[in-house]
């Protein structure tokens, strides 16, 4: 983004002051007054040379009073018309003071309009898109980020790939952080924002994250057309925002294919290692995604085995899984040949001498503390002439109080350990370059993007023996035990102080290492995603992504926290899904139903015998205030119907129903419809319909299983 202006420094006329900040949620953001006075002036929006709409600058902002700006009542928002422009096209927009002159925009404001104008040109129509890809979390991260890591940094070059390319069969999409239907992001846009990344160092983040902001403000996108026979799908995080899980299997429903990037489970099998408010909800994301998703695609064959394993356990065959290995190159076409020599580098200058490099986020998984525990041997072991500098290049993370502790005690080792937070590109090649090795001895990883991002600058990388890292350095690399020092002083050792040792490593890898290319990931991806969808029918409806076995009797509530794998098992979060259509997000309570309609959908496990003829379902909801004696129906697929009047609080609706066919085994499916919507009390602005909070399933015919589903029913509905 090093084409980002800085902030204008024009004024407007004499006597008169103001900017254009920002668009957000559809409308224009700013401020403007006459300067000594404090009285508002009138501002005009102009599109296209046609005055459409005036506001009076009169908002108050704690920022303009806090800069001497009147008493901060000088703000203004205009709402664009209809939430967007027309064709999307911002180049025709202008913002002026009654009376006066134009307002001056922002940076980022002028870099928006320049993207989102050539995207309406150059973007004009989804046409015969057959993947969509889901950017949501890459574009909430980069709101409050410059640099990337992880799962960013893949997703931000797997995408500077395809927004290169001239197909339109691929197309990107996102869904607001706080739920809401997917909206269509222009591949121009994508194209630009992965570039302006290059470079963006002298950006502040405050201008960064503004136009971040603009490009994906939902409030200006056209609705992605998500048709069925195509595929949806989610390259990054699926579990940061809550309402994911739940939105792919309502396009499910619709015969929309759901693919996913699996990059570890290690919330699932090594809690140990994460921040614990994450745990709860990456267990209840993944069960449920494991049951929606059609494709699971993992960063390496370690992750592929680690789903596998998580389907044996909860008793089922697994999906369709597939192992994309990861590129060895830090971003795609950026590294020269292996060998090459480190180029002059303030950053280099700044370290001031030879040094090994640990690149990754300061976390309890990355493993500093067993680094730090090293170097305090070497340097009583050999001095601190001898000794090369420790450079560890990442942001802090989670649980890591005690190595930062360690490091102001020990005053960094005496200034012998290094930390660079939020290295760019730029940084990160100069450091590779200029090592001597890089040690990564990570307790668990799903790939370990600095192993082959070390081989790549060729230099060694010495690694943990452990998870995913010895596929990314093969032969290449030096390997160690992450939980035995004495392992680790050894090899670091070795390698340290027998400069022909390391030599021939390097040799070996100038000579015969094959890197992966962040192109060859794309291909992958893309092929894994084009069998599959070649693989499948045409159209048809597509059975429940969960089944129940006769006698089950499930609550609807959401589970607020899961200790563990265990739990998950017990009290797997994916049965919500049987909420099919027209649900809101299960809360503590149970499931609400958005408006008068909603459906239920569910499976049939009969452990391999014949599907009962008659199944008794009984569904347990609370009736609000506002729906006293309202009549609900609920039909079956089959065609078997009951009416209630909901005269109680607390109802149990029954019905008598047949299996049916739903494009697999025999399951079940009943349309819930309310004869009227009342309005829910203030603050309250959802529509509210019935609350469900639990379903059971009972073979009609077996006595002693219909007693025993309705006794545990009461159970649940003791007051």
């Amino acid at each position: 983004m090093n084409d980002l202006p800085s902030p204008s420094d024009a004024e407007g006329p004499a006597l008169f002051e103001g900017f254009a900040d920002r668009i957000r949620d559809g409308a224009l953001i700013g401020w403007a007054r006459r300067a000594g006075s404090l009285e508002p002036v009138t501002v005009h929006l102009h599109l296209h040379g046609e005055r459409v709409a005036s506001v009076l600058a009169d908002r108050y902002r704690d920022d303009l009073e806090a800069a001497g700006k009147g008493q901060g009542r000088h703000g203004f928002e205009i709402r664009l018309p209809d939430g967007r422009l027309p064709d999307g096209r911002l180049d025709g927009l202008r913002v002026a003071i009654a009376g006066a002159g134009d307002l001056p925009m922002s940076a980022p404001l002028r870099c928006a309009i320049d993207d989102l104008s050539t995207a309406a040109a150059a973007d004009p129509a989804v046409g015969t898109a057959a993947v969509w890809l889901d950017l949501s979390e890459f574009l909430f991260y980069l709101r409050t980020h410059k640099t990337l890591s992880g799962i960013q940094r893949v997703q931000c070059e797997i995408v500077r790939i395809v927004a290169g390319a001239t197909s339109s069969r691929v197309r990107f999409c996102m869904t607001p952080p706080e739920g809401g239907e997917y909206v269509e992001v222009p591949t121009a846009v994508v194209g630009r924002l992965v570039d302006r990344l290059t470079g963006n160092a002298p950006v502040p983040l405050a201008d960064w994250s503004a136009y971040v902001g603009m490009i994906a403000d939902p409030a200006r996108r056209a609705k992605a057309a998500i048709a069925p026979g195509q595929m949806l799908f989610v390259l990054g995080a699926f579990w940061v925002f809550p309402h994911t899980p739940a939105l792919l299997a309502v396009l499910r429903g619709r015969g929309v294919h759901i693919g996913v990037c699996v990059y570890d489970l290690i919330p699932l099998y090594h809690p140990e290692y994460c921040d614990p408010g994450m745990v709860g909800g990456f267990l209840s994301a993944f069960s449920t995604v494991s049951q929606v998703a059609d494709l699971i695609l993992t960063i390496s064959h370690h992750t592929a085995a680690d789903v596998e394993r998580f389907y044996r356990r909860i008793g089922q065959p697994p999906k369709t899984i597939r192992p994309v290995p990861l590129a060895h190159e830090l971003a795609n076409g950026s590294a020269a040949a292996p060998g090459a020599a480190a180029g002059p580098s303030p950053l280099l200058r700044l370290i001031g001498g030879p040094f090994v490099l640990c690149v990754g986020t300061i976390e309890i998984r990355k493993n500093h503390g067993y680094l730090l525990a090293i170097w305090q041997e070497l340097l009583r072991r050999h001095g601190p002439e001898a000794v090369p500098k420790l450079v560890l290049a990442g942001r802090r993370g989670w649980r890591v109080e005690g190595f930062y502790d360690a490091l102001e005690t020990t005053r960094s080792l005496d200034r012998h350990v290094l930390l660079i937070d939020d290295a760019d590109d730029a940084d990160l090649e100069a450091l590779y370059r200029g090592c001597l090795f890089t040690v990564f001895p990570s307790l668990y990883e799903g790939w370990g993007l600095p192993v082959g991002e070390s081989l790549m600058h060729g230099k060694l990388c010495i690694t943990s023996r452990s998870s995913a890292m010895p596929e990314a350095g093969g032969e290449f690399a030096a390997y160690l035990d992450p939980r035995d020092q004495a392992d680790g002083l050894r090899t670091i050792e070795a390698f340290l102080f027998d400069d022909a040792r390391r030599a021939r490593m390097e040799e070996a890898i100038r000579t015969r290492f094959v890197p992966r290319r962040w192109s060859e990931v794309v291909n992958g991806v893309f092929s894994e995603i084009q069998a599959y969808l070649a693989g499948c029918r045409d159209g048809g409806e597509r059975p429940p992504p969960v089944s129940l076995k006769p006698g089950a009797v499930v609550r609807l509530r959401r589970l607020d926290r899961l200790n563990g794998f265990d739990d998950m098992v017990r009290r797997p979060p994916f049965l919500r899904l049987i909420c099919a259509q027209g649900w809101h997000p299960s809360d503590g309570a149970g499931a609400w139903m958005d408006g008068p309609n909603a459906l239920l959908s569910f499976g049939l496990d009969t452990a391999g015998r014949p599907a009962p003829a008659r199944l008794r379902v009984h569904l347990h909801v609370f009736r609000p205030a506002w729906a006293r004696d309202a009549a609900v129906t609920v039909t079956s697929a089959c065609g078997a119907s009951a009416t209630t009047v909901l005269e109680d609080d607390e109802t149990m609706l029954s019905l008598d129903c047949a299996p049916v066919a739903m494009g697999g085994p025999p399951a079940v499916r009943i349309a819930i419809a309310l004869d009227r919507l009342g309005a829910p009390p203030s603050p309250e602005t959802r529509r509210l319909g019935l609350l469900a909070k639990t379903v059971a399933v009972a073979d009609a015919d077996d006595a002693l299983q219909r007693l025993d589903v309705v006794e545990k029913l009461l159970f649940l509905m003791r007051p």
